[in-house]
């Protein structure tokens, strides 16, 4: 066993994109994902997860999740892969005016659905109707409450966006008619009209619950050779899937993208966020998508810290929460990637003959405590570092 992790024994461990791990029939008990409802006891106290359906959120919802996590726990929200907000470091017993205020901010709308509602969406404005379609057609069904915490939905626009997560279920329109898509599911696919997305993805979803063979049973890929839940369904075409948004502004200069540092936003951060926009989207790539937002308002949002433009090496660079907030490791992370970071930084900016040299364009750097790799980007770089010099190497994007 190395020094610093507890479960494996690598000192830098080099993990494959999720979509290359190697199948699951099943596991061996009920998934654990947490809720706020369902809180999840971590080294650093505990934790609940808000689930936010396809991003969508109010500004001063954002402020005051952040302030609620100030009040009762550590003083940041931790933006997850699958665009949820954790609150952490909160006492065993969680204070009931924590989940009262959640759901003040219509954010826990059904006690049995809650884990139910990971729905993952690109920020295009004309899914938005869709997102709330599918969300309710979710709450409506009462079998559903029992749909594991780690199945996924996700709503993609024509060009592919967040089609690279390990998704159940999804929901891509046709760019030529976007009243027109293809419902995905693993390597199958059938025609879906977007009216007809959230009965679609409801009953797919039901069928899954019927057929799974037990509660160890948590997504479709799980599911045992031979399955009759995609029965019907035609073979998948491999189509292009398009990155998450950069920091910077959105193609049609509406909208701006702005990464959080290693996905922990400050109560400062989200007020600065609230100055100048008022309605977001929070995106699986630990970022915000702000809306219609003031003009001139990157000093503002820079001088918290947060990231305006692609260039910076923590818009590539993310870790899971590490020691000493997890019981799994020594490892600690979120130190260590930042100093990385900050290092790639000094070294680009000093120096004209750089010894690290990175790259908006190169894959994300995930740093990790453990053999887990929670949280990793699909396509990510896992590193399980010995020292920031091992993250540091890793994002240089030279080989």
């Amino acid at each position: 066993m190395c020094r610093h992790c507890k479960t494996c024994t690598a000192d830098v461990l080099v993990v494959a994109p999720s979509s290359t791990v190697p199948r699951v029939t099943a596991h061996d008990a009920p998934d654990r994902c947490p809720g706020v409802l369902r809180p999840h006891r971590a080294a650093d106290g505990a934790l609940v997860r808000v689930r936010v359906p396809g991003g969508r959120l109010p500004a001063t919802s954002l402020v005051r999740l952040a302030a609620l996590a100030a009040e009762h726990g550590t003083p940041f929200l931790q933006l997850t892969s699958r665009a949820s907000l954790q609150l952490r470091g909160l006492p065993d017993a969680v204070p009931q005016a924590l989940e009262e205020a959640v759901r003040a901010l219509g954010l826990l709308p059904s006690d049995d659905h809650e884990r139910a509602r990971t729905l993952v969406a690109a920020p295009a404005r004309v899914l938005d109707p869709v997102v709330e379609a599918v969300d309710a057609a979710v709450l409506a069904e009462p079998a559903l409450a029992e749909l594991p915490g780690r199945w996924l939905t996700v709503l993609a626009d024509a060009a592919g966006t967040h089609l690279d997560l390990p998704f159940d279920v999804a929901w891509r329109p046709e760019a030529a008619d976007p009243d027109r898509g293809t419902l995905l599911a693993g390597d199958r696919a059938r025609g879906c009209d977007r009216r007809d997305v959230p009965r679609a993805v409801v009953d797919l979803m039901l069928r899954f619950l019927a057929h799974r063979p037990g509660a160890g049973t948590w997504n479709l890929r799980d599911l045992p050779e031979g399955s009759p839940v995609l029965t019907g369904w035609e073979e998948r075409v491999p189509d292009g899937v398009a990155p998450p948004p950069a920091p910077g502004p959105t193609p049609d200069g509406r909208d701006r993208v702005v990464g959080v540092p290693l996905g922990l936003l400050t109560p400062a951060q989200a007020d600065a966020v609230a100055a100048v926009c008022s309605s977001l989207v929070v995106t699986p790539a630990r970022s915000l998508v702000l809306r219609d937002p003031a003009p001139g308002a990157e000093d503002a949002l820079e001088a918290t810290g947060l990231l305006t433009t692609p260039g910076h090496p923590l818009t590539r660079t993310t870790a899971c929460i590490g020691a000493p907030h997890c019981t799994r490791t020594e490892v600690p992370t979120l130190a260590w990637a930042r100093a990385a970071a900050e290092a790639a930084t000094a070294t680009r900016t000093t120096s004209s003959t750089t010894t690290t040299s990175t790259s908006p364009a190169a894959p994300p750097v995930h740093v990790v405590g453990c053999a887990r790799a929670c949280g990793r980007p699909p396509g990510a770089r896992v590193v399980l570092p010995t020292s920031p010099d091992d993250v540091l190497e890793a994002l240089d994007d030279r080989g």
